[in-house]
């Protein structure tokens, strides 16, 4: 049974071979989920089996929480074991090894402690680098080891107070973060980076695109970590809508710093805003210095496809995908997922080339966990091109998923003369 059937078929058939893969997969729940009202033979024995592996997996779950400290949730997967078949036994053994365990932790943690106290009375704090990992003193330090160091310099004397808003930004905290930090803007302008880190974390662009103009008219823009400030700015103000400000921003940027991250941001806006003659110029110099990155390889042959080239676009992507090895077990890198789709949807539209489309939508099956929209699509155009009945019905059910203004419905209009 083909990939197209398994993912849309509802018969008992196409439901014991998707459990197969789950299976496989080790996917133990889908697999029960998928044949638990089946009464074949091998349904029930893949439904039996299924809840066999969901035990004891839960049982092991709930061990290693005992290990890491949480009973409680040690406790739920002890329940979840039960509903799905564990013994009483078994699972009062998981309890009174957890129990074990938790006692023998306790009794390490108070040794630790009892040994921090003698060697904090002998010789005073340790130095900074040989805290635990998990040493919220030890994360700020290793978070501002990311700024260059003039930066650096400015914002270590802001304190306890700025050290922990920082650190809150970094645990999903951007609201408490936002407002701490709002406190020492105007004291330090270096604030407003990590402050525009906050505002990102919480959908706040406006106030993250002012914080960053502002952190680069007053401090510089710079690398910080492996992010350049001013590629961050301009990467929202695309997001935004303001490309024609963006490329402004990042032409002007540029004249004094080259990075490379900023001109590949620029020539995004550029093929945004639908300038194909200077993005195609832009990416082709920047393949010049990354002649292996996947997305500018994508990103040409995108340009190529706005220019009515599919066939250059075709060609572009098979070049790129010669430094590629489809597992990843060898020295070159892994294919795009991206770029297989943007491949297999040319040929797949264009009707060409059925045993390379075959080759791209196998490989997309080892790449995609969970198929998206376009998949589902490259699905119903493999459909059409056989000539599958259901085919129009499938592209029906796709285009009512996208809302108006979606440029992939003018995809499903084209193919499917809807």
């Amino acid at each position: 049974m083909g990939w197209l059937q398994r993912t849309f078929m509802n018969n008992n058939a196409a439901r014991i071979e998707r459990a197969e893969i789950f299976w496989n997969n080790e996917e133990y729940n889908k697999v029960r989920l998928e044949v638990q009202d089946l009464s074949e033979p091998r349904a029930q024995d893949l439904y039996n089996l299924s809840l066999e592996r969901l035990a004891t997996l839960n049982l092991d779950e709930a061990l290693a929480r005992f290990s890491l400290g949480d009973s409680v949730g040690a406790e739920e997967h002890l329940i979840l074991a039960k509903e799905f078949g564990a013994s009483h036994s078994q699972v009062q053994d998981i309890r009174k090894e957890g129990r074990s365990i938790v006692r023998m932790d306790q009794e390490r943690k108070r040794a630790e402690e009892a040994k921090k106290e003698t060697q904090h009375q002998m010789h005073g704090d340790d130095p900074i680098w040989s805290l635990p990992p998990d040493d919220p003193r030890l994360q700020y330090a290793l978070h501002l080891e990311t700024y260059p160091v003039n930066v650096r310099e400015r914002l270590i004397p802001l304190g306890q107070e700025f050290a922990e808003a920082v650190l809150a930004i970094q645990q999903g905290q951007g609201v408490d973060g936002i407002s701490i930090l709002s406190n020492y803007i105007e004291r330090e302008p270096a604030v407003r980076y990590e402050r525009a880190r906050a505002a990102m974390s919480v959908g706040n662009l406006p106030l993250a695109i002012t914080d960053l103009m502002t952190f680069g008219d007053e401090v510089g823009h710079c690398v910080i970590g492996n992010l350049h400030t001013g590629a961050l700015l301009g990467q929202l103000l695309a997001q935004t809508g303001r490309t024609d400000e963006g490329i402004n921003a990042m032409s002007s940027l540029i004249e004094d710093d080259e990075h490379v991250s900023m001109r590949i941001v620029r020539s995004q806006m550029q093929l945004q805003k639908g300038n194909l003659d200077i993005a195609e110029n832009e990416t082709q110099q920047l393949l010049k210095e990354l002649p292996k990155s996947q997305p500018l390889i994508r990103q040409l042959a995108t340009i190529r496809m706005k220019q009515d080239n599919r066939i250059s676009a075709a060609n572009i992507l098979e070049a790129g995908f010669s430094s590629c090895c489809e597992t990843g077990s060898c020295s070159a890198q892994r294919p795009d997922v991206q770029s297989v789709r943007l491949l297999a949807r040319i040929y797949l539209e264009d009707r060409v080339l059925p045993d390379r489309c075959n080759e791209l939508l196998q490989q997309l099956q080892g790449l995609v966990q969970q198929p998206l929209w376009e998949d589902q699509y490259l699905l119903t155009l493999h459909a059409r091109n056989n000539g599958d009945s259901v085919a129009p019905s499938l592209a029906q059910k796709l285009f009512a998923m996208l809302k108006d203004g979606d440029p992939r419905r003018e995809w499903v209009t084209k193919a499917f003369a809807l």
